[in-house]
């Protein structure tokens, strides 16, 4: 049921490809068969290259899912630690799987069902690009999940947050774009995102900018406001504006105005001089 044409990936593919060794003998899965063009109960490398070649030698521009069930039974997948078996092989170049007729790429996905993560060499780990989490799964198996995937949100305990935040009802499943960093409960409500999370920092950071010149433009003011009211104020006294008499010292110069119509005393002193000298001569 959790691979469903319906509930999975709709019209996206033009040709789909089911390899599984128990789907036939699956009551739940029975149903499932029609959705697929292909149908194998047993994986080979001989059966891996027939699909490349009917891939590649396609003369119509059509996508193509393979889907391999129960790839950890003794019909599923090989694999080699050094990367040397087909399947590895043709994961590590699956981009670049196409029409040779007419020059195409990226026309094939891959898709695997396991029941336990560690079962792929890391060389396959590194090349997932959507993962899905179906169904329960024991706390062992997603701790060593939450190891590799803790980029999400940010850390292990972080990571098994989100994923329980992705199971709130019955059938709800986790789906994690991986190139775009985000994790999601089924197909549309996004639990996290690099992205939003970046924004959100950014924001967040923006606020605290703002708070911080806020707060030091407040204590700024009151600063301010508190060395105005500790300041003395200087009181002038208009009387004291006022210039009194020049002082006469030692070291001051007496300037005194002369009026053009008065005489000075030093001349008037000399006529009573004059005077008196003439009033002697005269007696004598």
């Amino acid at each position: 049921m959790y691979l469903s044409k319906k509930r999975f990936y709709g019209g996206a593919f033009d040709v789909r490809i089911l390899i599984s060794e128990s789907a036939k003998n699956d009551t739940q899965q029975k149903n499932m068969i029609d959705e697929f063009d292909f149908f194998f109960e047993e994986y080979s490398e001989t059966l891996l290259a027939e699909i490349l070649s009917m891939i590649e030698n396609d003369k119509e521009d059509r996508k193509y899912l393979l889907l391999i069930d129960d790839a950890m039974s003794e019909k599923g997948i090989r694999q080699n630690k050094y990367g040397r078996d087909a399947f590895t092989s043709m994961i590590t170049r699956y981009r670049h799987i196409g029409s040779k007729v007419l020059e195409t790429e990226g026309r094939l996905c891959v898709g695997l069902c396991l029941q336990y993560y560690k079962f792929l060499t890391s060389t396959l780990r590194n090349q997932i690009q959507g993962f899905f989490l179906l169904g329960e799964l024991p706390h062992s198996e997603l701790k060593k999940i939450a190891d590799d995937y803790s980029f999400m949100g940010g850390d292990e305990k972080e990571f098994i947050r989100l994923f329980n935040e992705t199971r709130k009802e019955d059938w709800d499943f986790t789906y994690m774009n991986v190139p775009n960093m985000e994790m999601y409960r089924n197909f549309d409500d996004l639990v996290w995102s690099k992205k939003e999370k970046s924004n959100s920092n950014i924001s967040n950071a923006e606020e605290e900018s703002d708070r911080t010149e806020t707060s030091e433009s407040e204590t700024e003011s009151d600063s301010q406001e508190s060395q105005k009211r500790s300041k003395p104020r200087r009181v002038r006294n208009k009387k004291a504006k006022k210039k009194g008499p020049v002082s006469q010292g030692k070291g001051n110069k007496s300037t005194k105005k002369i009026s053009p119509n008065k005489p000075s005393n030093a001349r008037s002193g000399r006529k009573r001089n004059n005077r008196i000298n003439r009033e002697t001569s005269c007696k004598s």
